[in-house]
């Protein structure tokens, strides 16, 4: 049901409270009561959807958890600068040069941000050696431990 539809019906309600309001007292109190719950909770309904939607990302638990072949291996610093770089909803690459095994950890915890080719975004998260090991070229990049975060 649309915020409007429920503005419409606590309306109503209400206009029929008022209409009941000199014949039957208990039902007219009854009617308003109802709409203006009605009308309350529909409005934090819609704040509580616009704080969602619109709110500043937070950090995940998972990362406050990291696991700590994660940690040693710079991960944790890595996925903090790029949450705090990257916004939620953007596109990052990660580039291995060096087997690794922190990926499906970092795209869980990057989460609201989606994992695209390279060639496809401005981010890119180099694991396990330099830029030009990996062939990343960029105009910003960040050092944690063997990892790098680098913005095009």
């Amino acid at each position: 049901m649309s915020v409007f539809a429920v503005g419409a019906v606590c309306l109503g309600l209400a206009v029929l409270g008022v209409g009941l309001w000199r014949r039957h007292l208990a039902a007219s109190l009854a009617v308003i009561a109802l709409a203006v719950v009605m009308a309350v909770s529909t409005y934090q309904s819609v704040e509580a959807r616009a704080r969602h939607l619109n709110g500043l990302p937070h950090a995940s638990p998972a990362l406050d958890q990291a696991p700590p072949a994660y940690r040693k291996r710079g991960y944790q610093e890595l996925a903090r600068a790029a949450i705090s770089r990257i916004p939620p909803g953007d596109t990052y690459a990660m580039v291995p040069v060096t087997p690794q095994g922190g990926s499906f950890w970092l795209r869980y915890v990057l989460a609201p941000r989606i994992r695209v080719e390279p060639s496809q975004t401005r981010w890119v998260l180099v694991l396990g050696g330099t830029p030009e090991q990996a062939g990343v070229t960029g105009t910003q990049r960040w050092r944690f431990g063997s990892n790098w975060l680098v913005h095009r």
